[in-house]
């Protein structure tokens, strides 16, 4: 321990953290269905990328390495863990919605905000290749795309809350076995916006005395606004699966068919 500094010593507690999670996230996937609109797989995907940039990180530090590639990797997993978060609310959402019926907002509202957040995790992870390369013109570029990847997160984030409101003011006709889903949605807002603020600080911060400068964020800037707000969240949407019933594929069936069929028994909307 005595060779690992502050982001060392908070790698191992998101070794901690994260382990768990992973396993808990797969249980929820095999229980919810991997499929992408259960939205769990994404829990699934921040965890390794939180196992994986920590393990690059513990490697680096415990082995004096200046690799590279370890580097790269590292700031890529750090850099795109914002999107598995918003992606996570957002099918979750979409899962409240189709389950409402014709009550609940079409699909066509979610696509586009879905094809937005796929572009921004793109342009996040070529920008986090490209913003440590010792080429001055891949690093110009790489500092840009990653000020447009954290713009993009913040209007999906905006588009998050219109669509959580939206829904929100429907609540009587979501499902009664999915109101712990639309209460984690809703929880989940404030600190999801404290990570869009963390990953807009970062992304536009160029001063090297910055406590959110990319090549060295303060620890306790990372560890309150990163890892807390990420564990606070992933801790809500858990409690959430684990206390929502399993359902069939029905559930994502064509708009319109009458009722939604649950593993667990008819479930009606709550009024």
């Amino acid at each position: 321990m005595s060779s690992l500094d502050g982001k060392g010593i908070l790698a191992i507690i998101e070794t901690a953290f994260f382990s768990p999670i992973l396993l808990l996230s797969i249980f929820l996937c095999l229980r919810h269905g991997f499929r992408r609109e259960s939205g769990w797989f994404y829990m699934l995907l921040l965890s390794l990328l939180r196992l994986i940039g920590s393990a690059c990180l513990l490697y680096a530090e415990t082995n004096h390495s200046t690799n590279k590639d370890l580097q790269t990797t590292y700031f890529i997993c750090n850099s795109v863990g914002t999107a598995p978060l918003l992606l996570l609310a957002l099918f979750q959402l979409m899962r409240i919605n189709t389950g409402m019926q014709d009550s609940g907002l079409p699909r066509r509202v979610f696509r586009p905000v879905q094809l937005v957040s796929l572009v921004a995790l793109i342009v996040a992870i070529v920008g986090s290749t490209d913003f440590g390369s010792s080429n001055p013109k891949d690093a110009s570029q790489g500092a840009t795309m990653s000020k447009v990847a954290a713009a993009l997160f913040f209007v999906v984030y905006l588009a998050v809350v219109a669509i959580t409101l939206l829904t929100l003011s429907r609540a009587s006709h979501v499902l009664s076995a999915e109101h712990k889903l639309l209460y984690a949605c809703v929880a989940a807002l404030p600190f999801l916006l404290v990570r869009l603020v963390y990953t807009l600080a970062v992304g536009f911060s160029s001063k090297t005395s910055s406590p959110f400068y990319r090549f060295d964020i303060s620890i306790w800037v990372q560890a309150l606004m990163q890892f807390a707000m990420e564990a606070v969240i992933v801790l809500v949407f858990m409690v959430a699966g684990l206390l929502t019933p399993r359902m069939d594929e029905n559930h994502y069936s064509v708009r319109g068919q009458q009722g939604v069929e649950m593993e667990r028994g008819g479930v009606k909307s709550g009024h």
